[in-house]
Formats: structure tokens, sequence, C-alpha cells
């Protein structure tokens, strides 16, 4: 009798120890699915098939934005331009986080980053890819026009702190300035805010430096007084958008779509149009 009891016993701990460890096995499957973002595969051909091709911009007054009764943009008429192309039917997204729009662009959820990416060594191609330039530019140094310390020259950033969204492009600029004149620059990124919302903390006093695009300096400089934008951090730069590494086909029918539009002059126009 006390046999069948220890052997009903260790068959109960035994089917325990199974049960425990099937969950275990499944909750770490998951916790591998969960954990690094897995590149998207997807492609042109899975994009045709669904019809549907998805852009993020941010919304400005350059980019994408709504009027009173209409709604308009630099991405938004090329979008549109592109659609009547293709064929494809075009969804904007709006996210002003550039980490996060990596990351969904990554994962899938979006084919396109539509904004001013500077084409640099040190852009990560191990996940992305750029389509052909669309415009030069430069990127600037925003401070206050009343600050004692102004800065007029780029060694005059030695032992200052400059302040940029997180995951934008200007660290890295900022990190190799900083090589360059061979003495520290300190880079806090903000989490939170777009280039243009840190130079409007700049003009209230909240923070001391950021950086921001050759339009956006021309637009802060006419909107904000109080900033200086006039100090520029690099040469120019080829600017172009962003998809991911893995279309190739997109790639080249976005190229072959944008070079139609650059021989007739109309992505030209657009261009100057808001910029």
């Amino acid at each position: 009798m006390e046999m069948k009891k220890q052997i009903a016993l260790y068959g109960v701990l035994l089917i325990s120890v199974l049960i425990v460890m099937v969950a275990l096995r499944h909750c770490g499957r998951g916790g591998a699915a969960g954990g690094d973002a897995v590149d998207s595969l997807r492609d042109y051909p899975d994009i045709h098939r669904e019809g549907v091709l998805r852009i993020i911009a941010r919304y400005n007054d350059r980019d994408y934005y709504v009027g009173q009764d209409s709604t308009a943009g630099f991405v938004y008429d090329v979008a549109r331009r592109l659609s009547e192309i293709s064929g494809i039917r075009i969804e904007i997204g709006l996210e002003k986080n550039w980490k996060e729009s990596l990351e969904r662009l990554r994962r899938g959820a979006c084919d396109i980053i539509a904004q001013d990416i500077p084409l640099t060594a040190v852009t990560d191609t191990v996940h992305y890819r750029f389509l052909r330039p669309i415009h030069l530019g430069r990127l600037y140094l925003v401070q206050r026009r009343s600050d004692t310390a102004l800065i007029r020259r780029q060694i005059d950033l030695s032992g200052r702190t400059v302040t940029i969204p997180e995951g934008s492009p200007a660290r890295l600029f900022v990190k190799h300035l900083s090589e360059e004149i061979g003495d520290s620059i300190y880079i806090r990124t903000d989490p939170t805010y777009s280039a243009e919302q840190l130079a409007m903390m700049v003009a209230s006093d909240d923070i001391d430096l950021t950086v921001c695009n050759q339009h956006e300096a021309k637009k802060l400089g006419q909107l904000l007084p109080a900033l200086d934008c006039s100090v520029p951090l690099s040469f120019e730069l080829r600017q172009a958008w962003l998809v991911r590494r893995s279309a190739t086909s997109l790639q080249d029918s976005l190229n072959s779509w944008f070079e139609r539009l650059r021989l007739s002059g109309e992505l030209e126009r657009l261009y100057d149009r808001y910029h």
C-alpha cells in the first residue's frame, strides 16, 4: 500500500515537472520572438499583392499638414504622384520619433521613411538602404542669441552639451565633430521631442543647444528671433528617403518612379514649393 502511494506521488511529481518544463520552453520561445526585432522581408511583390504602400512622415509645414479644407506637404504631394504612377494606394502615417520610425520600418509596419535623412558612411546599412538622393542640405547649430558664450566656430563647442532627438542621425555628426576638433562635445538624447520642439526649448532657456537641418534653421530663424541658427555643423550632405535593406525590388521601383518625376522637372517644383 505504501509502495502504491509512493508510485502515485512520483507520478504526480513527474507530471508536474513536465508541465513546468513545457511552460518554460514556451516562455523562452515567446521571449525570443518578443525580444530583438525580426527584420521583415516585405518587398515590392508583397506590396503590389496587397495593393498598399505605407509611408511614415513627420507632421510639419513642409512634409505633411492638414489645412482648413485640404491636406498638403511635399511628402503628401509626392505620395499622390507615386500612387498615380504605380497604381498602388499609399497610406501615410505620422511619427515624430526617429527611433520608433526605424523600428516600424524594420518590422514591416511601414515601407518608407519619408524625411530628409543624410547619406553617410556611418548610417546603418545592415537593416536599411537609401533611395537616390532628393536634394542637398546642411546641419546647423541652434543656440540663443542672448547667450554670453555665443558660438561662432565649431571649435567653440568644446565642453558644451548638445541635446538631440533620440536615434537622430545628427548624433553621429556631433560625435565626429568632437573627434575633429579634438575635444569633448557632450551629447544628451531626448526620447520625446523632435528637433523643432527642442529648438523651442532652446528659445525658452530649458536647454542650451540643439541641431536642425537647413530648412528648419531657416524657418526657426524667422519664427523665433531669440534663436541663432547660422552656424553650420556640416558640409552639404545628400538627403534621401529610407527603405528596408531586404526591399531591393521596392528600392528599384521607387528610384525608377522618382527618376520619372525628376526628368519631368516635377520633383524639383514640388520640393521648391515647400522648401
